[in-house]
């Protein structure tokens, strides 16, 4: 297989993973609130004394170290308990390693432009039974990429780009969905109709595609679900999202009554991959629901009338100091 300058390369040089992790860890130390000495620790192991930065805006914390063959990169939610025994368990690591190692968890990977992307493999721990990477998959609603590695393609979650402004909020919102698919009530919002094997061929398939140069506007797609997530709970909706759904509201009994799918861009190729989606899992799950586009606010008056030819509910957003602002009604 040739390989195109246009797929996403996962960063093998040291030197150059170094000064990812140079940035990496100079955004996040400048964005902290606070930070100081905590201790750190899973099932048979504790750290004492690490320090640990935490935003108190993103409700997350962060400690790294250096280690042999990896720089080690722990995330947290919450603000940490300071100079306490307590010890804090990890939400998700993104350990890069120095050099290739695709046992670990973290990926940084480059683009066309030099533009620098954190990824994660899906291999999530936490020490209690039936977390992993099948966990992961099966509940990940963010993006997933391809990019090369030994002389293939590998798959892996869209984490953040590095050089977006929007970066924190691109990681703190995968840290929370990590957590959210270990916390146990994930079970208690899952629709009764729901079959994993529904979904798993759409990552498992082999697949082979140039990325495009937006791939960056992708790592918002996380910010937008967990942004209307909120606002939904607020009106007090239950809302879950599994597998390959964005984003459903669930009635008392359990039945999908609302399906949303959300895109980054008003392209033609995200507005059909929109409607194809929610047309597919609605049919093959048999669903009599409400479907929702949730798309940015520039589609044209064209674009809007086929949505609603097609019965398909369109929420629309725009961006305000970084944040998605829905325009339309959301109910």
């Amino acid at each position: 297989m040739k390989r195109n300058n246009l797929v996403l390369r996962i960063i093998e040089k040291k030197n150059r993973i170094k000064q990812v992790q140079k940035q990496l860890s100079n955004k996040l130390t400048g964005a902290a609130d606070k930070y100081d000495k905590i201790s750190i620790g899973g099932k048979g192991w504790n750290q004492k004394a690490r320090l640990a930065y935490w935003n108190k805006n993103l409700d997350f914390w962060w400690t790294a170290r250096d280690e042999k063959d990896r720089y080690w990169n722990s995330f947290g939610i919450g603000e940490p308990r300071w100079n306490t025994k307590y010890s804090h368990s990890i939400t998700v690591e993104i350990n890069l390693p120095k050099g290739m190692n695709n046992r670990l968890s973290g990926v940084a990977a480059v683009d066309d432009r030099d533009k620098i992307y954190l990824m994660h493999r899906g291999n999530i721990g936490g020490g209690r039974k039936g977390i992993g990477k099948s966990l992961f998959i099966d509940n990940f609603t963010g993006e997933w990429e391809e990019v090369w590695e030994k002389k293939k393609m590998s798959t892996v979650a869209l984490v953040a780009s590095l050089d977006s402004q929007r970066f924190l909020k691109q990681l703190s919102t995968f840290v929370h969905e990590v957590a959210r698919i270990k916390d146990e009530r994930i079970e208690k919002l899952k629709p009764k109709v729901i079959k994993p094997d529904i979904f798993r061929e759409e990552f498992h398939g082999k697949k082979e595609f140039r990325v495009p140069n937006d791939v960056e506007v992708k790592c918002d797609h996380d910010l937008i679900i967990g942004s209307l997530e909120k606002k939904l709970k607020s009106h007090g909706l239950r809302v879950g999202n599994r597998l390959r759904m964005d984003l459903y509201v669930l009635n008392k009994d359990d039945k999908i009554v609302t399906l949303y799918e959300a895109k980054t861009d008003d392209s033609l190729n995200s507005c059909c991959q929109a409607i194809g989606q929610l047309l597919y899992y609605s049919r093959r799950l048999r669903l009599k629901s409400r479907l929702v586009a949730v798309l940015p606010d520039t589609l044209n008056k064209e674009t809007r009338r086929v949505f609603q030819d097609l019965g398909i509910d369109l929420l629309t957003y725009n961006w305000v100091k970084n944040e998605p602002h829905f325009e339309s009604p959301i109910l």
